[in-house]
């Protein structure tokens, strides 16, 4: 429920900082939104990582942060006023996070190396603005490292997670080719349950919000 509460208000937020524009250029917009763009983006990420050590001495909760930058490309297809299409993004990321493990001659630590994402849009044009929501698959590459649950050696573990992602953003068109893009996802990655280095078994849930700007150009 804290989830969902919070994507509205950062959605909230995102739309009311965007800047307002007049009455004529809400319904007096030359801009089509249809065709296959690409661009850049760039964004600061957030989240966390809970660490469940199964038959061990507790947990350790990583808050984890860090910036993006990635590479995005899609397609849009105009219906009068509406707008939905599909967009696909990859993203290199520095998010990580580290804090005392439950045995605390280690330190826990969490590490997302880059990001990709495949989602749909659908969005409302008014004037040169599209506002728009996206859902799709989030993925991303992990990497952890933890104690041996006995014993005093560390673990890394590499992890290749997917989960789903739901967002929202505002996109002006300020020529027939550019536009640039605010935008907020959500990014779930679950529960996964996996073996170490050592055979021990580690429950891992991560999950990620990123706000992020982007400039993209239409290809005629």
């Amino acid at each position: 429920m804290r989830s969902v509460i919070r994507i509205i208000f950062v959605t909230s937020a995102l739309v009311s900082a965007w800047p307002a524009f007049s009455a004529s250029r809400w319904y007096d917009s030359t801009h089509d939104w249809t065709g296959f763009y690409a661009g850049i983006n760039a964004g600061y990420d957030w989240g966390h990582s809970d660490l469940q050590f199964q038959g061990g001495p507790g947990n350790a909760f990583n808050t984890i942060t860090g910036v993006q930058i990635g590479l995005e490309g899609g397609y849009n297809k105009q219906f009068g006023h509406f707008v939905v299409g599909a967009e696909a993004s990859a993203a290199t990321s520095d998010l990580n996070g580290d804090r005392p493990c439950p045995n605390p001659s280690f330190t826990c630590s969490a590490k997302l190396n880059g990001m990709f994402d495949v989602a749909g849009r659908a969005g409302y044009a008014l004037g040169d603005d599209l506002l728009y929501a996206r859902g799709g698959l989030g993925m991303a590459d992990f990497t952890h490292q933890f104690p041996r649950i006995v014993g005093t050696m560390a673990s890394d573990k590499d992890t290749f997670r997917h989960g789903y992602l739901v967002g929202a953003g505002s996109e002006y068109g300020f020529s027939q080719s550019f536009s640039a893009k605010l935008e907020y996802n959500y990014i779930n990655f679950g529960d996964l349950k996996s073996m170490d280095n050592f055979n021990e078994v580690i429950h891992d849930k991560v999950i990620t919000n990123v706000v992020k700007i982007g400039l993209n150009y239409k290809f005629d």
